[in-house]
């Protein structure tokens, strides 16, 4: 397509580490997204073979991994798999898994959101789980490298952000089954502007810290760029990488968090995201990263007033989502959460 446009390509094994730093920080403060080449044990074929004999089980075995708002009787809130549904938006099923919560320590495992991801029984299932894990694992260690040249790129020590994920993590890695509207039998799409029908996915920035995107070189991703969307030409075995809200946020917005959405293109489409996300209790300040402190680590932030967690923060957030509408706040959170700001806007202050 002629009108396409082409991000911006980094290997991430180059040798040339400066480059790499300025090249990332670069497009990261301009445009909000890059590509990310030659991962380390990146194996997007065997990836997308998994991804589809996923979401190609039985109705019933999807059923027993929903979310409680989608089947009351399972126990999972916040991890699972989201089913179609009508008159909504964002036209796709998916699937979010968590790292296994039982390797973090027993004091952050009683925060809220951590949760076991029901996977089926059966050993004829072990070898998708498998290629996700393998997948998680590959795409949280090409972020925690980004992150990592993010920090330098502010000024900050190489290993700034790594106290945000050294105890736990509410990272999560998505599996994504899209299908024309009308290839699905039973919904409704009657609420819905016409407008929304061309799209699979709205317009939104990302909430959180950093998104690997794998998009198995299917077209699709539109990305807001100088005031109009441009359709993203699709490279196989690269990364999209974006950069999330918060995160902007907190560099005084010189990290750019930019929108974009995705388009219905008319035939079946997979991809796949690994949203970065701190632990649940990392301290988060506004001023963090300000020149008015001289924080060595994400993790001296000290938790005081105009201080929040990271999983509190979280949670205000995911609640704007159309697959997080019904989501239960914790009890024992409930009065905290509340209480916070429902938009980066509301949220600034001066630093």
């Amino acid at each position: 397509m002629a009108d396409e446009f082409s991000l911006h390509a980094i290997d991430i094994q180059s040798e040339d580490r400066d480059a790499i730093r300025n090249e990332i920080f670069e497009q990261m403060t301009t445009v909000g997204f890059l590509l990310l080449e030659n991962i380390p044990n990146y194996d997007e074929e065997k990836y997308l073979k998994a991804c589809k004999a996923f979401h190609a089980l039985p109705k019933d075995i999807k059923e027993q991994l929903y979310t409680r708002a989608n089947k009351k009787e399972n126990s999972n809130q916040y991890r699972g798999y989201f089913p179609f549904k009508s008159n909504d938006a964002s036209h796709k099923e998916f699937y979010d898994m968590s790292f296994d919560i039982t390797k973090f320590p027993e004091d952050e495992q009683k925060y809220p959101l951590y949760e076991q991801t029901p996977f089926p029984d059966g050993e004829e299932y072990e070898w998708i789980q498998q290629e996700f894990s393998k997948m998680q694992d590959t795409l949280f260690e090409a972020a925690l490298t980004t992150m990592r040249y993010i920090a330098e790129g502010l000024g900050k020590p190489k290993n700034f952000f790594d106290a945000w994920f050294d105890k736990g993590t509410l990272t999560a890695l998505r599996s994504i089954h899209y299908e024309p509207r009308g290839a699905v039998s039973g919904l409704d799409f009657s609420k819905l502007e016409s407008d929304s029908l061309k799209l699979t996915t709205p317009e939104h920035a990302d909430s959180g810290v950093l998104t690997m995107l794998v998009t198995f070189g299917y077209p699709g991703l539109q990305v807001e760029i100088d005031g109009e969307y441009r359709s993203i030409k699709p490279v196989s075995n690269a990364v999209v990488v974006n950069l999330g809200g918060l995160l902007s946020r907190l560099s005084n917005y010189k990290l750019k968090a930019t929108m974009h959405r995705v388009l219905d293109i008319g035939r079946e489409r997979y991809s796949s995201p690994l949203f970065m996300e701190p632990r649940y209790s990392a301290v988060i300040s506004p001023c963090m990263l300000s020149s008015s402190y001289d924080y060595k680590s994400a993790g001296d932030v000290p938790k005081r007033e105009g201080n929040v967690l990271y999983g509190d923060w979280l949670i205000k957030r995911v609640m704007k989502f159309v697959e997080f509408h019904d989501f239960e706040i914790p009890k024992e959170r409930k009065s905290i959460i509340e209480k916070l700001p429902a938009t980066e806007e509301e949220s600034k202050v001066a630093c």
